[in-house]
């Protein structure tokens, strides 16, 4: 089990990190659920002006107005905007390290996938455990995708593609897991 966990982890690690590269730069889809800002120059200095440290941001901040009155937040939630910002202060120089961490969070989870195909599906035919990995791309897009549109209201599209993403990628990998994670042979 030990060469299968390791083949299967790397090689399919390889496959969805090489497939999310594909997906994020060289297909559009993802640019189209991702809108502009007017004058953004001005929205930039603005973050700069009224945001001190590195973070995530949510407006109005829910997490603030729990201490007051819950009127006046639901009334601000109301009237909008709403905003969720992931932000760096400072920008971003070096995207090294997210691609290394990208990398080996595709091998972990592949390697988990693989173990689970091993212990639940080897016993059945080769579509059947591809069908499986892929199915569990599926899981992995809706509990790890969906929550961002009903909790943060991201746009449908948006996480639609994302959740397409995870189906083609683990599909992808699939193709390899099953080949890893096919039934010993009775001696």
């Amino acid at each position: 089990m030990g060469k299968t966990l390791i083949k299967g982890g790397l090689i399919g690690g390889f496959i969805v990190f090489a497939w999310m590269m594909v997906s994020w730069m060289v297909l559009p889809w993802h640019c189209w659920t991702i809108s502009s800002v007017q004058n953004e120059t001005k929205v930039m200095e603005a973050l700069s002006e009224g945001i001190t440290k590195d973070g995530l941001y949510v407006l109005p901040n829910f997490c603030e107005m729990q201490k007051g009155d819950r009127t006046e937040m639901v009334n601000k939630l109301k009237k909008g905007p709403f905003a969720v910002l992931s932000v760096k202060r400072y920008g971003i120089d070096n995207f090294s390290s997210s691609y290394i961490f990208s990398f080996i969070v595709q091998v972990i989870g592949a390697g988990i996938i693989t173990f689970l195909i091993g212990l639940m599906c080897c016993a059945h035919n080769y579509w059947y455990r591809v069908g499986c990995v892929a199915l569990m791309g599926l899981l992995i897009g809706l509990l790890g995708e969906f929550p961002y549109w009903n909790w943060w209201k991201f746009p449908i599209s948006y996480v639609g593609i994302e959740i397409l993403d995870m189906i083609i990628g683990w599909s992808l990998a699939g193709f390899a897991i099953a080949a890893f994670t096919k039934p010993k042979k009775k001696k």
